[in-house]
């Protein structure tokens, strides 16, 4: 009678260390994908902070180019009206608003790369 006691708690010890086997890679490929999401997560953070840094440079140069473009348009539009206005100045403003429009759109991006990973 003992060898089947013994077949059996035998039988019993090893499903248990291959249940336990099983649960622990299933616990480690767990742990493995969730350090890959927070190496993800952590580089694509670091991106946006850079790209937030860079939009934030872009947008006040955008916003300093509207404020000329209106002082521009203010100017021509005393100018067309026969108001006296600075002719140093007509020219100036005709050239910054000219100018820039021959540049090809999109030799304008900041960015054309985008985000890699």
């Amino acid at each position: 009678m003992s060898k089947p006691k013994s077949r059996v708690s035998g039988f019993l010890l090893e499903i248990v260390s291959i249940f336990l086997g099983v649960t622990i890679a299933f616990l480690a490929n767990h742990w493995n994908e969730i350090r890959k999401d927070r190496i993800a997560e952590r580089k694509i953070l670091t991106e946006l902070k850079a790209e937030l840094a860079s939009d934030r440079v872009d947008v006040t140069t955008n916003l300093s180019g509207h404020y000329e473009g209106v002082k521009a348009v203010d100017l021509f539009q005393r100018y067309c009206r026969k108001m006296p206005v600075d002719k140093d100045s007509l020219g100036m403003y005709f050239a910054g608003i000219i100018f820039p429009l021959l540049i090809p759109r999109h030799m304008r991006h900041s960015n054309p790369e985008g985000w890699r990973l």
